[in-house]
């Protein structure tokens, strides 16, 4: 159900940003932004109990504390029957990842403003609010879906390659109709 609202929220919002862009601006829109983050964290922070876990120790560790780092660093000096090597190719693995999706949001967007698109912030909007709605439907009928038939390694394969397929369409469109058909191939 979180997901769902989660997806909703993402196409809506998506869906409704170039609008907000045209009609008020880019400051307001942005300040709105902000003001949602305030309230979810605020939220998050006041309204959002902690569900207890089973502890071997019943200390109580603050949230800014040295504890909290001192048990980071212990993860990775954990003798592993596996080893450290997995665990850390795994991490840089995860940041690297994170990077270059952060990333290329913004050369995204930069590549259909400028020529040939040259796209309005409301068929920008549409747009992420496409790909909200490609990236809900692949992850509640494709994951599944492949799940059922491959290995979880190999449906992370198979995502890494549809991921690559649409930059690479994505690469070469110089029309509208090409970009979004990048982002199909994406699903």
């Amino acid at each position: 159900m979180l997901f769902l609202a989660i997806f909703f929220a993402a196409v809506i919002s998506q869906l409704t940003s170039g609008l907000w862009i045209v009609h008020v601006g880019f400051i307001p829109s942005a300040w709105f932004i902000v003001g949602c983050y305030v309230l979810s964290g605020i939220w998050a922070l006041f309204c959002v109990r902690e569900i207890p876990r089973p502890t071997n120790n019943d200390t109580a560790v603050r949230f800014f504390s040295l504890e909290n780092i001192k048990s980071f660093f212990k993860l990775f000096r954990k003798r592993r029957d596996v080893g450290r090597r997995n665990l850390v190719l795994l991490m840089l693995c995860g940041g690297f990842t994170f990077l270059t999706t952060v990333g290329i949001d913004g050369v995204k967007s930069l590549y259909i403003l400028k020529s040939p698109l040259c796209w309005s912030p409301t068929l920008v909007g549409y747009y992420y609010a496409f790909q909200a709605f490609v990236h809900g439907v692949g992850s509640v009928i494709g994951i599944p879906l492949f799940g059922s038939c491959f290995k979880e390694l190999n449906v992370a394969r198979v995502g890494m390659i549809t991921i690559i397929l649409a930059s690479i369409i994505l690469a070469f469109s110089n029309n509208t109709w090409m970009v979004f058909v990048g982002k199909c191939a994406m699903s």
